[in-house]
């Protein structure tokens, strides 16, 4: 295999290479804009809420 041979089979396996990438950073950004943005519920904000205040309160308790 000459110099010019190697070099064409090497672009032809980067450029299939680049479609196959080309291909899949298509199909996530089509599946992230599928799902659309994420909203956070204020129901689990009140929960983490009241997890935090009940481990505060009972730090303050045992280690005061």
């Amino acid at each position: 295999m000459d110099h010019k041979q190697k070099k064409d089979l090497q672009k032809k396996t980067e450029r299939k290479r680049d479609n196959k990438d080309k291909k899949q950073s298509e199909k996530t950004r089509e599946l992230e804009e599928s799902k659309g943005t994420r909203v956070i519920h204020p129901f689990w904000l009140a929960v983490v809420g009241f997890i935090l205040s009940m481990a505060a309160l009972l730090t303050w308790f045992f280690f005061r």
